[in-house]
């Protein structure tokens, strides 16, 4: 196996690729990554084997073969060793070379040489390729990223409930429109976007994809406009230009989602914006206990009291100007789940905060689709 690569785009690659690598896992083959070479081109390869990535390398040349040395072949990278390799050369190229003779892996450049030893490179799972044959979707990556980014943070990998370990896809297979939600049992989150389909797709009922594959995909979706997922048995498949994620599907029932989102006439709609709520938030909290994280949120004529207190630290009361004009209404939440859904908006954009009563739960939307849910802690008596 002999090939040459442009450093700064293996860098790019092998930093996406090898974040996936299962460090300090029993296999070694699994803190690996693997780099296959054919006279096509170059594709690097990692796997913890819930989720697994295959990326094609660009600024990657296969050499001609040499008497004893051919074109093809698959070796295995330590992410740790050649990361370190690929980050401290400064030479603008890499050569790999493998020797069979000796077991060792040739990685050099113009001014610089090392011989490292390697394990089989059989010894590395196979990885779930890409296949149409049962139908997929097709996505804009950015509505994508955008909607990873709007609701991962609203799931609670630890929970024993496991569907709240993950975000769900849900396809309306009638009109494309495709809806990801997010829920720990005390907030969620979810967008709706448009989704193309192609061919005949059955599944997306239930498809909880874990929140700890999103990153990953996340990192991945500014290789190419669009996006593209299937359902393949107990895996989600997606497909970004030359890269491929599989990873394993979350077991266990979501819950009813729907009953979650309140559908009130009587409630109070308050035009808001993103970057004065979050600072008054942010000002409010410097004294809010620690632990529960609670904050009052009093909403008068006008404005918006945000009081926090603490025996042991003191008195917070922070104003801002709302447009309200209803009864008075005290709540209380969590303030870092209101700022979580802040944090997933500019600054500058608008959004509605419904509210109606200290018992019932605060609705949050944008006029893009996005929709968020926070249950109201309870007021002392």
């Amino acid at each position: 196996m002999r090939v040459r690569c442009d450093r700064l785009k293996l860098a790019e690659a092998f930093a996406v690729v090898g974040s996936l690598a299962a460090k300090g896992h029993a296999r070694e083959a699994l803190q690996c990554v693997k780099l296959d070479v054919t006279p096509d081109g170059c594709t690097l390869s990692a796997t913890n084997m819930e989720t697994s990535i295959r990326l094609e390398l660009d600024g990657a040349t296969p050499l001609e073969p040499t008497p004893k040395k051919t074109t093809n072949g698959s070796v295995l990278l330590n992410v740790a060793r050649v990361g370190q390799i690929i980050r401290e050369t400064t030479d603008e190229h890499l050569q790999f070379v493998e020797e069979k003779e000796s077991g060792l892996l040739l990685i050099s450049s113009r001014s610089s040489e090392f011989r490292l030893n390697t394990i089989d490179a059989k010894e590395f799972p196979a990885s779930p390729g890409w296949s149409s044959e049962g139908g997929y979707i097709e996505l804009p990556s950015r509505w994508l990223a955008e909607a990873i980014k709007r609701t991962a943070f609203a799931t609670d990998p630890d929970s024993t409930r496991f569907a709240l370990g993950g975000v769900l896809f849900e396809l309306d297979h009638e009109d494309g429109e495709l809806r990801v939600v997010g829920t720990d049992g005390r907030r969620l989150a979810t967008v709706t976007g448009k989704a193309t389909i192609v061919g005949q797709v059955n599944a997306y009922n239930g498809t909880i994809v874990p929140t700890s594959a999103l990153p990953l995909i996340a990192k991945t979706l500014t290789r190419a406009e669009t996006v593209k997922m299937a359902v393949e048995g107990n895996n989600a498949v997606f497909q970004v230009g030359g890269t491929t994620i599989s990873t394993r599907l979350v077991d266990g029932r979501y819950p009813n989602w729907r009953q979650v989102i309140p559908t009130r006439e009587n409630s109070a709609k308050i035009a808001m914006t993103a970057g004065p709520f979050h600072n008054v938030i942010r000002q409010a909290s410097i004294v809010a206990d620690t632990e529960s994280r609670s904050l009052d949120f009093h909403f008068q004529p006008g404005s918006l009291l945000l009081t926090a207190q603490t025996a042991d630290l003191g008195r917070s009361n922070v104003q801002l100007p709302i447009g309200y004009d209803g009864e008075p209404i005290l709540m209380r939440m969590d303030y870092r789940f209101v700022c979580d859904f802040l944090k997933a908006l500019d600054a500058s954009q608008a959004f509605t905060l419904d509210v109606q009563s200290s018992t019932a739960s605060a609705l949050l939307t944008t006029d893009d689709g996005y929709r968020y849910v926070v249950m109201p802690m309870a007021l002392d008596k």
